[in-house]
């Protein structure tokens, strides 16, 4: 909404505004308290966009897990059809994603306590 300039003879004709000082403070406290909010409604969503991203890791690591899970699978499915020595059989060895699942649902859990410690704070300030 563009502000458009009183024409002089219009803005002559009232007299100033004046607001109590009292009623003042309180405008500016509310003004703060908005800009508070909207700080706080920035770090929330920035905090969800986080989590958003670590929700689609650990969605792409499942996949890699189901997939070695798959192979490894295939692996024991072949070697109860064709039947092999158990040297052999000793080579199929897990892969790291066991180690990656575990870090990936520890910083999503931490992400999630300092969202809900960003909530709580948001709404103790009410």
């Amino acid at each position: 909404m563009a502000l458009m300039a009183k024409p002089e003879s219009v803005s002559q004709q009232h007299p100033p505004l004046f607001v109590k000082v009292d009623k003042y403070n309180d405008i500016i406290r509310i003004i703060e308290g908005l800009r508070s909010n909207i700080l706080s409604l920035r770090d929330a969503l920035d905090a969800m966009e986080e989590l958003d991203r670590e929700i689609k890791n650990g969605i792409a690591i499942s996949q890699k897990v189901l997939d070695d899970l798959n192979a490894t699978l295939s692996s024991l499915d072949s070697y109860f059809l064709r039947p092999r020595s158990i040297d052999e059989f000793s080579e199929i060895k897990p892969s790291g994603t066991e180690k990656a699942i575990d870090g990936y649902v520890k910083n999503v859990y931490q992400q999630v306590e300092k969202l809900k410690a960003q909530m709580s704070i948001t709404a103790s300030n009410k």
